[in-house]
């Protein structure tokens, strides 16, 4: 069962976690780039809050949308709705 007190302990890992990234004095990078694993880690925990099995929720990066003609940033796809012969994406 989904709590307030679960929800809470997922955001603020997400931010202490894009926090360390971010602030790092040893070491900068793309800022971007420094939100992937803090995102794919709240996705995550927030699929599991929701009731989706373990690695049933996945982020996939730069994914191409053909017939959306666009390239998100990433494509959430959920195992737990797949067939083989489809699969859904929804860009975020």
């Amino acid at each position: 069962m989904t709590s307030p007190e679960h929800l809470d302990a997922a955001i603020s890992a997400y931010g202490e976690m894009t926090k360390s990234k971010l602030s790092n004095p040893a070491a900068t990078g793309a800022p971007e780039d420094q939100l992937r694993a803090p995102l794919e880690g709240l996705f995550k925990e927030l699929a599991t809050l929701a009731g989706n099995p373990a690695g049933t929720v996945t982020l996939v990066g730069e994914t191409t949308l053909a017939a959306l003609s666009t390239r998100p940033d990433y494509a959430v796809t959920n195992r737990k709705k797949w067939s083989r012969s489809s699969v859904a994406t929804t860009p975020l």
